[in-house]
């Protein structure tokens, strides 16, 4: 299907959906369970040749922090990151998270009781910092009446700049909480993410994210980001979509329940460029 795309001489977005198996590991649960992703002996260059982008999910996006006890919004922040290589994701191969459930507060077309706005900032924040294209699946016809605060979630230019940031350079998990494949870590179990994916300019996001049931402190320190220690850095604050001062070792914030903090870090005038000071 690609080579015959690629003949008629059109610029064509082609998205393909993979199968791959389950192995067991972490929150690949049960063994053996089919998935939407691609199989792990895929080589970037084979994943390339294929497509635009291919899905990476342990089940289809629901409108639903967790739906079923088995699927849902943490499910899917999952898939993507044991069940795909997020450094394979660059222009022409990214990893595709599936459709933006965004907005419908469990009214749309979609199954699922709806999410809060904190998870809709979720799940607009997760899959921006890890680069997955960006597909809405909202009504935006009635979003300004009926949901105009998720709306400007949804026009937030700061986290769309994420996504298409033109470096187009690939994300990942900085650390977790159980650890990434431990016996511990299930996805009902899994209390804290980290994230980062350097930007243009020397930049690099970083996105701390609290799953679980209370307001927790959660950090980033500049050993986990592979930056120099004493390094003072500028932070933006990407919901906010304005400047928040300077962190120096580290960057906190007390992140409240299934909700995000979002920043980008921004060399100091002068400073080398962040991700090219990576130890």
């Amino acid at each position: 299907l690609s080579t015959a795309l690629n003949k008629t001489g059109r610029p064509i977005y082609l998205d393909l959906c993979p199968h791959a198996i389950a192995d067991g590991v972490g929150t690949e649960v049960p063994k053996g369970k089919l998935m939407y992703a691609p199989p792990k002996e895929w080589t970037l260059s084979q994943r390339r040749a294929l497509a635009n982008s291919l899905l990476v999910e342990y089940d289809n996006t629901w409108d639903a922090w967790i739906y079923k006890q088995t699927s849902g919004l943490i499910f899917n922040i999952d898939a993507m990151v044991q069940a795909t290589t997020l450094s394979f994701s660059g222009p022409g191969h990214w990893n595709y998270a599936d459709m933006l459930q965004m907005c419908a507060y469990g009214k749309g077309v979609t199954p699922g009781g709806g999410m809060t706005l904190n998870e809709y900032r979720v799940h607009y924040s997760v899959w921006s910092i890890l680069a997955s294209p960006l597909v809405i699946g909202a009504d935006i016809r009635s979003l300004e009446k009926d949901h105009p605060d998720c709306l400007t979630l949804l026009k937030n230019a700061a986290i769309v700049a994420v996504s298409q940031d033109p470096a187009a350079l690939p994300p990942r998990l900085v650390s977790q909480t159980p650890p990434l494949r431990s016996a511990e870590a299930t996805t009902l179990t899994i209390t804290s993410q980290t994230f980062a994916r350097p930007l243009s300019r020397g930049r690099l996001a970083v996105l701390l994210l609290n799953r679980g049931q209370k307001t927790a402190k959660l950090s980033a320190s500049w050993a986990e980001l592979g930056l120099a220690v004493g390094l003072r850095v500028h932070v933006f604050d990407v919901i906010a979509q304005s400047a928040a001062g300077t962190a120096t070792d580290s960057f906190q914030a007390n992140v409240p329940s299934h909700d995000v903090a979002f920043v980008i870090l921004e060399p100091e005038a002068g400073a080398p460029p962040l991700h090219r000071v990576v130890r």
